[in-house]
């Protein structure tokens, strides 16, 4: 029997890789592709193996699922980063291997484990459990043999007689590895090794904080219940996989939001007053995107466990029963001194009243003297510097004091010491503050007129500094366009963080006419700020870099628009300022429907209002005016408080009795009362990437999380399993047979599919930052720099070129032929201008894989007639182009796959002349 086999596979337990690599997936998306047999990959990992137990037994060291085989494989890297590639025979053998490793790795770290071992040592090992082994993609320049070896035997050494095989990889064929003669007797395998968000992109954690994906390791974070409600969860996560960037990335705007990713990342959009998956490079400007809307996290207040160094001043009478202490004990000055780490004269100087005594000291010496402390400290301390009161715990007016701090304190260095000041134009204001901070902290402050500035200051020594220090951390004291908001605030209670935003405004808030904003010259803090309001359910936008031509500076804001918001921001939060205070409620009075909150939480619901209206008969005249202006009118959205408040309307209309549209009315009530909101897309366009690595996140239960406020998937689909497989002639679609064909005893390979070595990302020596390529000759001149300072990385042809016993490839005898496959999703996506991961390019290859049972068909063996039957002239001419190798490939390198292109002369279909890539089937 003839079968297509894809033996290198990684699952969703290795870095990088997607979590829909589930076995179900796998096995359904093999058929799809033309594959029989799929190696597991990543057997080791120990919840991987029980997963592939589950799976019918077709004999010891096969399965089936979904009528697809699987065969126990795994890849390991050892301690010299070569990859080796491993087919077991049994589970049992599996088991035995994992008893000889687990000591010299951490398998349930990484499907993919790393061996504290070489090369010889791994073969040795398989050897014992009758494990085959071979290098895994053996040219690539990274975690390959030839990376970092010349040699088979310099990497396998006593052991490389037992190397039965070489995996060649994306970027080499039997032509690349057949000019090298070490490799003659080894059979060659081609597998697929099948396997997201800018770095500085913000998750919202489950803790209630806002952290670059970059720094993320496993945590909770926030994610979004699509099944139920729309509510915004708290939920486990798995890792963060980082992944190299490429040249640009798409950067997607809202009116709130910006968020930069790679164009195969997908949002939830609304269409059709459905909410659908878009990949980011399907999306469009006006396409409303799922937000967030608010944050259903509770906090609670903190204890504080705060420490100052304080001075007692100590009664004549306390002084002398110390003294006397010392000399009935028998003590010698020196002695204290010694037990103290001071000298003896500070010691006298103590006792005679020239210093004041420190608190530690004071202990000791109480715990040395055999006296009770807090006794004494009662009867006999007289005064205490500094006299600060420390909180014990954080409260709504620390909170306010932190959030004023950070607006408007600054440090004031003298010429021994430095403390702060708060400084204010509005003299009333700093009062306030004053004695709030006297209440708290028995703290006095002194207001003076600032003698450079129209405003006024309250300074406070260093002793209290370092108290602020402890609470709020170094944010509040730096640079201003580097502050950050305390640590501290973002999982305190939401009355906690009311306060601090007050304080906050109070320093930097203002009143426009139809807008409450806040401005910073720190777009941490802008960020920071439109997060915690989502505590408190309200919605703001963030402006960047506007220039505020009096200060001539650039600066940030946060800008809370809308009724709803802005009489949330009143009662919650609201201002100290009797002045700003009344503008907001002038503001709130003239506020009306044709106010500045048009692109506020808006529900384009209409056709499901109109439903519910027809099958209740409701008419518009039983309803509100703006009910009719928005049906009538076509207008699709309503507010969110209309569609809460027509919920109510239509029970009061009907009795309650809503049986007949209950689906209607619950879709209904899902949005109105989610945790969600729908934005409007008002920018997007490509940018250049100016990273290294672009970060995926893996929530396993719900798929999602939220990124800079807005709700993203989070893992890409497998569409590279099977875009390099190998075609057997063997007798039964199982291990031994597979085993018997490598070693060429029983059954053979015929055929070896592969992508065409141009295409492979480090074919060509090329810059891993720029992507520039470069001869051999050239990059050893430049001692492989680039001119933009990246490293030029050597390319699998060169490599091949250096290690080569011939000038053109000497294939053995039972060498298969090598198949150029392009994969039909590259081929479709290039035909129709657009990007394989889109839904057009999913629809369009469905159709193809409906109608001729596989990828492969479609590309080699189905008639050019019966193609033109099922798909437009782009996707028909653009298969005849592949057929007829006519296809133009620009190679890659430096890690960037290389791209085809289609001829200009081949976009619609023509009936070919003659020649032309071969069938399948005629190898």
């Amino acid at each position: 029997m003839i079968v297509n086999a894809d033996l290198h596979i990684h699952s969703r337990f290795s870095g990088a890789v997607s979590q829909k690599m589930t076995l179900p997936v796998l096995s359904k998306e093999a058929a799809k592709k033309g594959v029989h047999i799929v190696g597991t990959g990543d057997c080791l990992h120990p919840t991987w193996l029980k997963e592939i137990k589950e799976m019918q037994k077709v004999d010891e060291g096969t399965f089936e699922l979904n009528k697809t085989r699987f065969i126990l494989t795994a890849e390991v890297e050892d301690a010299m980063r070569v990859h080796h590639l491993l087919f077991f025979p049994s589970l049992c053998s599996v088991e035995e291997f994992i008893k000889k490793i687990k000591d010299k790795t951490n398998l349930a770290v990484d499907g993919r484990p790393k061996l504290s071992m070489n090369g010889e040592q791994i073969a040795e090992c398989a050897k014992d459990v009758n494990a085959m082994i071979g290098p895994s993609h053996a040219f690539t320049p990274w975690t390959a043999m030839y990376a970092y070896h010349d040699s088979l035997e310099s990497c396998y050494g006593e052991m490389v007689d037992y190397v039965s095989f070489a995996e060649l990889g994306l970027s080499a064929d039997s032509d690349y590895a057949d000019r090298i003669k070490e490799l003659k007797p080894l059979t060659f395998l081609t597998n697929s090794d099948a396997h997201c968000l800018h770095p500085d992109t913000n998750i919202y954690t489950g803790d209630g904080r806002m952290i670059p994906i970059k720094d993320i390791s496993s945590l909770d974070v926030l994610s979004i219940d699509f099944n139920n409600g729309l509510k915004c969860r708290k939920t486990k996560s798995v890792k963060v996989h980082k992944l190299p960037a490429p040249e640009m990335l798409l950067e997607i705007s809202t009116r709130r939001n910006t968020i930069k990713v790679t164009g195969n990342h997908r949002f939830f959009v609304m269409e059709n007053e459905d909410i659908i998956e878009k990949f980011a490079s399907e999306l469009k400007r006006g396409d409303l995107i799922v937000s967030l809307r608010v944050i259903p996290l509770k906090g609670a207040s903190k204890h504080l466990n705060l420490r100052l160094r304080r001075h007692y001043k100590i009664s004549m009478k306390g002084l002398k029963v110390l003294k006397n202490k010392r000399k009935e004990n028998g003590f010698l000055q020196k002695d204290i001194a010694n037990a103290l780490s001071i000298t003896e004269d500070s010691v006298s100087l103590m006792e005679n009243d020239k210093i004041k005594i420190k608190e530690d000291f004071l202990k000791k010496m109480c715990c040395i003297y055999k006296l009770n402390y807090e006794e004494f400290k009662d009867k006999h301390i007289t005064g205490i510097e500094p006299n600060i009161r420390l909180p014990t715990k954080t409260s709504k007016e620390l909170c306010q004091v932190l959030g004023y701090l950070l607006g408007d304190g600054g440090l004031e260095k003298g010429r021994k010491s430095t403390g702060f000041s708060f400084t204010d134009k509005n003299k009333k204001l700093l009062r306030l503050y004053r004695d709030l901070v006297y209440r708290l902290f028995n703290v006095h402050g002194r207001i003076s007129k600032s003698k450079t500035k129209n405003s006024y200051r309250i300074r406070y020594y260093p002793a209290f500094l370092n108290v602020i220090h402890q609470i709020g951390g170094n944010n509040l004291f730096i640079k201003s366009r580097e502050r950050k908001v305390p640590g501290i605030i973002f999982d305190l209670s939401n009355e906690e963080i009311a306060s601090f935003l007050r304080g906050l405004y109070d320093a930097e808030g203002t009143v426009g006419d139809h807008s409450v904003e806040l401005c910073s010259s720190s777009l941490d803090i802008v960020k920071e700020v439109q997060f915690l309001l989502l505590r408190l359910d309200i919605r703001a936008c963030v402006y960047k870099n506007l220039l505020e031509k009096n200060k001539k500076k650039y600066r940030h804001k946060v800008s809370i628009y809308g009724r709803d918001s802005i009489t949330k921001f009143y009662d919650i939060i609201g201002f100290n300022s009797e002045v700003k205070n009344k503008k907001v409620e002038k503001m709130l009075l003239n506020f009306h429907e044709k106010c500045k909150d048009s692109f506020i939480d808006h529900l384009p619901l209409r056709e499901t209002v109109k439903k519910v209206n027809d099958a209740l008969n409701i008419k518009i005249s039983h309803l509100p005016s703006i009910y009719g202006y928005h049906i009538n009118n076509s207008r699709d959205s309503f507010k969110r408080r209309h569609i809460v408040r027509y919920l109510n309307l239509i029970r009061n209309l009907n009795g309650g009795n809503v049986e007949k549209t209950s689906h209607l009315i619950k879709k209904l009530e899902t949005y109105a009362y989610s945790d969600v909101i729908l934005e409007k897309i008002v920018n997007i366009k490509w940018v250049n990437s100016n990273c290294e690595f672009v970060y995926d996140y893996t929530v396993p239960e719900f798929e999602n999380y939220i990124a800079e406020g807005i709700i993203v998937h989070n893992s890409p689909y497998p569409l590279r399993l099977a875009r390099e497989f190998n075609r057997f002639e063997i007798e039964e679609a199982n291990f031994e047979n597979i085993k018997n064909a490598i070693l060429r005893k029983k059954g053979k390979i015929i055929l070896n599919v592969g992508l065409p070595p141009q295409e492979g990302k480090y074919n060509e020596s090329a810059c891993i930052k720029c992507y520039r390529h470069y001869t051999m000759r050239e990059a050893v001149m430049k001692k492989w720099r680039c001119i933009c300072g990246g490293i030029i990385k050597k390319g699998v042809k060169d490599r091949v070129e250096e290690l080569s016993d011939y000038p053109v490839p000497e294939h053995p005898e039972y060498r298969p032929k090598y198949l150029c496959l392009i994969p039909l999703s590259e081929i479709i996506a290039k035909a129709l201008n657009t990007t394989p991961l889109t839904k057009t390019v999913f629809a369009e290859w469905s159709n193809l894989i409906k109608k001729f049972g596989n990828e492969v068909n479609v590309l080699v063996d189905a008639s050019m007639d019966e193609i033109k039957e099922n798909t437009n002239e782009k996707i028909t001419g653009a298969v005849q182009a592949f057929r007829d190798n006519k296809v133009i490939i620009h190679p890659g390198g430096g890690g960037k796959y290389g791209r085809i292109e289609l001829p200009d002369d081949k976009t619609t279909w023509k009936q070919p002349k003659s020649g032309g890539q071969k069938s399948l089937f005629d190898f």
